[in-house]
């Protein structure tokens, strides 16, 4: 059982290389006068927001009646607006410095659709197609890491984005401002975690289906194997991932399919480790109804369009929510009854569910956290 204690372990250290935010951005400018950009900064704060527009540098001034103010990182249906789910926006914010001077901008693949991304009057780059209509806009995503020497003393930064695809609508993680050693290092030490987490996560889930395959009088070693492989899965497609270092390309659609039938397939693998662990105390029919219920939502985010299941999610969420509810339970009463095994189980558990703000640092950046 020590190995699912190792395994929430790793998975804490997601989203843990982050950076801090320090000034905050107020009234769409974030004034970084009389201050020393001494590592990456994350450009969190209250934007300028324009609903329904897509604002180009040289419309700015015109546009101000228009202009309203947004927290980042957040999705725009939190905003005291209540804007909707679906449509087009723009973000601004103004960065003042004490003088030019050489610098990057990090952009994380935070916004779920089509967007562009505007600095200092530059064309960084698009992902998607923007539009003002589900029919005229097709998704994308991407990270950016863009270096630049401002103009002058003050630069402008804008997002365009357009949203028909999902309910994470806006900018979900804020850009991070630094120096282009600072931020190519952070960067670094994130691809570099990934890929050691990811990979212990393949070596275990490997190793345990070799002891299943030497050892068939016990499955739990099979679904064990089977939920390592996994999540190892799920983590590599997840948002700035290494799948989206690997194949920075790959179809908006198809990326949104396999992140969501990964982390939906390794919720029954656990159920079913859980069952085999403690058969008395966590009930065969949890396992089975979770295979069924996931049967049907990965069929649904295999073959519709991800405008029409990826809501469908939320109630997936939901019953996975109720499913670690009752796991506390079961596995807290085999560790009252002292069955062997259980308090590491518990553990993992609480560990992993401990962590779980910390770790989402990199899907969102303390936003709207509907996934477990």
């Amino acid at each position: 059982m020590y190995f699912l204690v190792r395994l929430f372990a790793l998975l804490s250290l997601f989203g843990s290389l982050t950076a801090e935010a320090r000034t905050l951005a107020g009234d769409g400018i974030l004034d970084l006068r009389g201050q020393k950009l001494d590592g990456p900064l994350e450009l969190n704060g209250d934007w300028a927001f324009y609903w329904q527009s897509f604002v180009e540098p040289q419309d700015i001034e015109k546009l101000e009646a228009q202009r309203t103010l947004i927290t980042v990182p957040s999705v725009w249906t939190n905003a005291k607006e209540k804007y909707p789910t679906f449509g087009y926006a723009s973000y601004h914010l103004r960065v003042r410095l004490d003088a030019p001077a050489p610098l990057a901008l990090y952009f994380p693949a935070s916004i779920w659709s089509a967007s562009r991304i505007i600095v200092d009057g530059v064309d960084v780059a698009h992902y998607g197609t923007l539009g003002t209509s589900a029919d005229t806009s097709t998704g994308g995503q991407g990270p950016k890491l863009y270096a630049f020497t401002p103009k002058t003393a003050d630069f402008d930064v804008i997002v365009q984005a357009a949203n028909f695809e999902i309910f994470l609508a806006g900018m979900n993680s804020s850009p991070l401002l630094g120096s282009l050693d600072d931020l190519t290092w952070m960067r670094f030490k994130k691809i570099s975690l990934d890929v050691f987490i990811i990979g212990a996560l393949f070596i275990m889930g490997i190793y345990h289906l070799c002891l299943f395959w030497l050892r068939r009088s016990d499955p739990s070693t099979l679904f064990f194997g089977l939920l390592c492989l996994g999540v190892g899965c799920y983590l590599t497609v997840t948002r700035d991932g290494l799948l989206m270092t690997l194949v920075p390309h790959l179809d908006f659609n198809l990326r949104l399919r396999l992140y969501n039938i990964t982390w939906m397939g390794s919720v029954p693998m656990f159920t079913w480790f859980a069952h085999c662990s403690f058969p008395k105390h966590y009930k065969a029919w949890v396992p089975l109804f979770m295979t069924v219920v996931t049967l049907v939502f990965v069929g649904l985010a295999g073959f519709t369009s991800p405008r029409f299941f990826v809501d469908k999610t939320l109630g997936y969420q939901l019953l996975t929510c109720c499913m670690c509810v009752h796991a506390v339970a079961a596995i807290s009463y085999a560790w009252y009854k002292k069955v062997e095994g259980a308090a590491y189980f518990l553990a993992g558990i609480m560990f992993l569910l401990g962590s779980y703000p910390h770790g989402k640092g990199s899907e969102g950046g303390g936003t709207d956290r509907r996934h477990l």
